[in-house]
């Protein structure tokens, strides 16, 4: 929702002076905002019916995709070269950061709510939207566009080592105070953003994202600790 108002503000919007009156305004926002919109909303219906447990995870992960699936020729261009050592180790220390500030442990669980077939079709569901398309959602939006917004309005000019401490600082704000355990996804959008801040690609971050991630699925599903879902 921060991310939200602060494209409402006005910050975001292209100069109407130099834009064609004859064509409708083109944000370049929009495809580093709109899938996190689209998960935002899956996250409010899901919540609006149904109590405890998300059982309508799937919701957001179908309405993330068919937003990405409008600029999906885009991301290639826009995300650069993925694998790294860097981005591997940048994850793993997410997730022992993660592992001492949050603990786990029982809530209720899919298997309780759902038929087996259906338990293990939410349960896939989940991983693969928690280690694939919330990493990139959510590092288009805050490592992609809003700490170069925050950098300057000409955020696509803005490269990565040329990001300022403070956009540096306040994205990384933004992205804990975006979560529950906002202590804890504070700290993991200060290592996501250095690790593009020091030269990684927005690819490298999503990476680092989806390994954090999946560390999590596998303590959720081994461990037995459901209170991290």
């Amino acid at each position: 929702m921060l991310v939200l108002a602060v494209e409402q503000a006005g910050w975001f919007r292209p100069d109407s002076s130099a834009a064609d009156s004859r064509q409708a305004p083109v944000y370049p926002a929009a495809v580093y905002l709109l899938p996190l919109l689209a998960i935002l909303l899956g996250t409010m219906l899901g919540s609006a019916f149904s109590t405890g447990f998300p059982l309508l995870y799937p919701l957001r992960i179908l309405l993330a995709l068919g937003v990405l699936g409008l600029w999906w020729r885009d991301y290639p261009r826009l995300l650069g070269g993925f694998v790294s050592l860097r981005a591997v180790l940048a994850g793993i220390v997410v997730y022992l950061v993660w592992l001492m500030l949050v603990p786990g442990g029982p809530a209720p669980q899919v298997w309780g709510l759902l038929s087996p077939g259906l338990a293990w079709a939410w349960v896939a569901v989940r991983v693969l939207g928690s280690s694939l398309v919330v990493p990139l959602v959510e590092e288009l939006a805050f490592r992609g566009y809003l700490m170069r917004r925050l950098q300057s309005s000409d955020f696509e000019l803005v490269k990565s080592d040329q990001v300022g401490w403070k956009a540096w600082l306040l994205s990384s704000l933004a992205f804990g105070m975006l979560h529950q355990d906002t202590l804890a996804a504070f700290l993991a959008g200060l290592v996501y953003g250095q690790l593009v801040r020091k030269g990684g690609s927005l690819g490298e971050a999503v990476l680092a994202h989806g390994l954090t991630n999946l560390l999590i699925c596998v303590q959720v599903l081994w461990l037995g600790h459901w209170s991290l879902w």
